[in-house]
């Protein structure tokens, strides 16, 4: 599915562990800034449960780094 999307894509075709990576090196190629961060979690969208867990993560660290940053923790 990768390759047919993306041609720079190499390695083994149908290998989602290959796929998931080259698509994470893809994001934190496009970090700007080194200094920041890029945290990655894989799961399965139709596993709800675990996105409401996933989405409570990301909204609990975005509001712990904003509130350290304005010296407010």
């Amino acid at each position: 599915m990768v390759y047919s999307h993306f041609t720079c894509a190499t390695g083994p075709k149908k290998d989602a562990i290959h796929a998931r990576e080259f698509i994470l090196k893809m994001f934190v190629d496009l970090n700007p800034d080194s200094e920041k961060i890029i945290y990655s979690h894989f799961t399965c969208a139709t596993d709800t449960e675990n996105i409401r867990f996933v989405f409570a993560a990301v909204k609990d660290t975005i509001l712990q780094l904003n509130l350290k940053e304005y010296n407010l923790v």
